[in-house]
C-alpha cells in the first residue's frame, strides 16, 4: 500500500507542474505531497500506520455520517431529504463496522479504500483527458 500511495503522489506532484493555473497548481501539488508523505510513513512504519489511519477513517465515517443524518433530517419538507439520511446512515454504519474490527481489520481495510479511491481517480483522469480530446 505504501508504494502505492508513494507511487500516486510522485505522478499527482509532476501533474502539478503540467496545470495551468495556481490555484489549480498547489491543489495538485498539496495533493501529491500529502499522498507521497503517507505513502512515506507507510513504508517506515505499516502496521503503526495502518493502524492509526484505519481508526482515523472509522472515527471520520462516523462523524460524516451523523452530520449528514442531522443535516437530511434538517431538510424534511424539501424532496429527497430521505436520501441523505440514507447516506449519512450508510456511513455511520460503515464507520461503526471499521471501528468494531478495530484494529484487526487494519491490515486489509486501508488497502480497500485505496483500491477504491485509486479507481475513482484514474477514471476521473481518463474521463478529463477524453473530455480534452474532443
Amino acid at each position: 500500500v505504501g508504494w502505492l500511495m508513494l507511487m500516486a503522489g510522485v505522478i499527482e506532484i509532476v501533474h502539478a507542474f503540467g496545470v495551468k493555473t495556481w490555484g489549480r497548481f498547489f491543489y495538485w501539488l498539496l495533493s501529491g505531497l500529502l499522498y507521497a508523505v503517507a505513502g512515506f510513513f507507510a513504508f517506515d512504519n505499516p502496521i503503526l500506520a495502518s493502524t492509526v489511519l484505519t481508526f482515523l477513517l472509522a472515527v471520520a465515517l462516523v462523524a460524516s455520517g451523523v452530520l449528514r443524518v442531522w443535516v437530511g433530517y434538517g431538510h424534511r419538507p424539501e424532496p429527497g431529504w430521505g436520501w441523505i439520511v440514507a447516506a449519512g446512515v450508510i456511513s455511520a454504519l460503515a464507520g461503526l463496522i471499521i471501528a468494531m474490527g478495530w484494529p484487526v481489520n487494519s491490515l486489509w481495510v486501508l488497502g480497500l479504500f485505496l483500491a477504491i479511491d485509486l479507481i475513482f481517480q484514474g477514471w476521473s483522469f481518463i474521463a478529463v483527458g477524453l473530455a480534452l480530446k474532443r
